[in-house]
């Protein structure tokens, strides 16, 4: 074997190496959503706006949140895909936030304590003009609740229509 095709060859054995460590420690990695699947619920996870008009302004949907866990969870952040989303915490007759997307403004921390078998309400706000005339078709975004336990996410879908 030549000079030249050694260097090479071992350059491309150590990178072999590292991507199968990468791939390995990727597919070990706990679920961050897997504790949470356990202790904390929203319902419903998944909806669907169905056909939304942006002369119509936003639409809101409520979901609730349980803690099914026999212990208290600290909730510590509540984040969106999109600017076009906003997202509320209600509990114990207290609102908190909005809370939006991370790097448009201003998102507060949350740090709010759900008792064990508590619920709360989540309220996702989605304004379909936000992204204006080139914003119509279908959408799909995200609201995750981070907690101590794990996340929670909830998605949603939307047509959007001038």
């Amino acid at each position: 074997m030549s000079r030249r095709l050694k260097p090479i060859l071992h350059f491309s054995l150590v990178g072999l190496a590292l991507i199968g460590l990468l791939v390995w420690a990727r597919a070990s990695a706990p679920d961050p959503t897997a504790a949470a699947s356990n202790a904390v619920r929203l319902d419903p996870a998944r909806f669907d706006f169905g056909a939304v008009s942006m002369r119509n302004g936003p639409v809101r949907q409520e979901l609730t949140l349980r803690n099914t866990s026999s212990s208290a969870i600290n909730l510590t952040r509540l984040v969106t895909s999109c600017m076009c989303t906003k997202a509320e915490l209600i509990l114990d007759g207290q609102t908190f936030g909005p809370f939006g997307m991370p790097g448009h403004g201003v998102v507060p921390t949350l740090r709010q304590t759900l008792a064990a078998g508590a619920s709360a309400t989540l309220a996702v706000t989605f304004d379909p003009a936000a992204h204006g005339p080139a914003g119509v078709g279908r959408i799909s975004r995200t609201v995750t609740l981070e907690t101590d336990a794990g996340a929670a996410i909830a998605s949603f879908t939307a047509q959007v229509l001038p």
